[in-house]
């Protein structure tokens, strides 16, 4: 077919992987998915299992990741369709399961002569696959403190951020060129959120905000007399430009059954007037979230034809290791279980969200 017509018909594909299955038949119409990288749509979030096979909304059935093969003891979150691994050794990686080849960035350790670090979330500046030109940043815990660090390619050693102020590191997403991050602040004695740029070796921090003051209580009466804990999982996230603080609250007993659910969510905007302060929002418009603790995400719904507007689609991990999938109605407050299942080993990959991609650096 003449190269025109092989690009018009490259053009209309949807799924990643119908990209994938036209890129690996010759050199030719590899390098017209390379030519119409910019077209490719925007693709919906899949989840991923330990199993190794992942579930997409779009069509609802599993597919093998035929690339998962190196051995992984944990994964701490996905950040533009790559997930933060180590392996049996300790050893950080990046790992992109839709690729089958260049598809492990392997990192230095963080800390060599410490065993007790414990990595919270990790996120990447730009897609490895698109550019060399990325940051990786992290949180990781050594005993009962939160310590923030990054690596540019190259570098052999992580850069520690350090800022007298600041400490017990929350949260971090990239967001307009910058870093953001939630930590604590000893002047203020409270949660900020603060940005920094990375392009020296000791970045400042800059106070943006603090986060918003969230009133629930700490349990709830169900009627049968057993009291109900309720407990909240927050989630720091951009959304068409804009940042948001998502709450998840949520209540647990243990009474004759485990029992946990869905309280409620509070959605959170920051918005510039004189000065940064949170307002809270009612509703999502056309848009739909997904919310994890490794990466959290939002979709313009217009641009898919499977998922709801103004919904909001989480995991969760309950106190008895079961696993839930659920979508929240933001409009009538209800919420539907899709998937739920015990979890027995405790050390396997957390089912979560993650964006395919393919890999456009061109070759």
């Amino acid at each position: 077919l003449p190269t025109e017509i092989l690009s018009y018909i490259c053009e209309k594909l949807v799924d990643i992987s119908d990209y994938a299955r036209f890129r690996a038949v010759c050199n030719l119409w590899r390098a017209i998915v390379w030519q119409i990288r910019a077209k490719i749509p925007p693709q919906l979030p899949v989840l991923m299992f330990p199993n190794s096979y992942y579930n997409s909304l779009s069509c609802m059935h599993s597919h093998s990741f035929n690339s998962l093969s190196v051995d992984r003891k944990k994964c701490y979150g996905s950040s533009q369709g790559w997930l933060i691994t180590d392996d049996y050794w300790n050893r950080i990686q990046l790992f992109n399961p839709f690729q089958s080849d260049n598809n492990v960035i392997k990192l230095p350790s963080i800390e060599s002569q410490n065993s007790n670090i414990e990595i919270q979330k990790a996120v990447l500046s730009h897609n490895p696959s698109c550019t060399s030109n990325y940051v990786v940043m992290l949180i990781y815990r050594i005993y009962n403190r939160a310590y923030l660090a990054f690596l540019k390619p190259g570098d052999r050693y992580w850069t520690r951020v350090i800022d007298r102020e600041f400490k017990d590191w929350v949260d971090i997403l990239y967001y307009e060129d910058r870093f953001y991050a939630i930590c604590f602040s000893r002047e203020d004695l409270e949660r900020q959120v603060v940005s920094f740029e990375i392009s020296s070796t000791e970045p400042k921090c800059q106070k943006v905000a603090p986060l918003p003051i969230l009133n629930f209580p700490g349990y709830m009466h169900t009627g049968d007399g057993i009291p109900a804990f309720v407990f909240r999982k927050t989630s720091f996230m951009e959304s068409s430009g804009d940042l948001l603080f998502v709450v998840h609250w949520f209540g647990e007993k243990i009474s004759t059954n485990y029992l946990s659910w869905t309280v409620g969510f509070q959605i959170f905007k920051l918005q510039q007037t004189n000065e940064w302060k949170w307002i809270e929002l009612q509703n999502l418009g056309d848009h739909a979230l997904f919310l994890e603790k490794g990466g959290s995400t939002s979709l313009l719904v217009s641009d898919f034809h499977h998922c709801n507007t103004n919904h909001i689609y989480f995991t969760h991990w309950g106190l008895l290791d079961r696993f839930d999938v659920g979508v929240f109605n933001v409009a009538d407050k209800s919420t539907q279980i899709l998937f739920s299942e015990s979890i027995t080993n405790k050390d396997m990959i957390q089912p979560l969200w993650i964006h395919p991609t393919l890999n456009m650096m061109r070759n």
